[in-house]
């Protein structure tokens, strides 16, 4: 298990979404087990992030979500200036190669 620390910066105060682009790998069967992170930000509490609906074993935009939150994205409300975000490993086959936060509360993804 490792994490990833990121730190960035905002220039205005609001509610900002955290996205992904991700993957799990392994066999279709294993993706419902294999399928989320834990994230923070400025040291705060952990905060579960559930690969929704992702397709299976391709990369893919992912918002954070919470299933116990009938998969709705978490929003971070977030004051200007400097935080970090740091994605905690939580299962072995998930994986993450690109973060963006965004005031897109619809997760549109940024172009690759």
């Amino acid at each position: 298990p490792g994490t990833l620390t990121i730190p960035f910066e905002i220039t205005q105060d609001g509610v900002y979404y955290l996205m992904g682009r991700c993957q799990i790998l392994g066999p279709k069967e294993f993706a419902v087990r294999h399928d989320s992170f834990h994230f923070t930000i400025d040291g705060g509490n952990k905060i579960r992030w559930d690969l929704w609906n992702l397709p299976h074993d391709q990369w893919a935009w992912s918002q954070a979500r919470e299933q116990a939150k009938g998969h709705r994205a978490n929003p971070l409300p977030l004051k200007a200036g400097k935080h970090v975000l740091v994605i905690h490993s939580r299962e072995p086959l998930a994986r993450i190669d690109r973060v963006a936060i965004t005031n897109d509360p619809y997760g549109a993804p940024p172009r690759d």
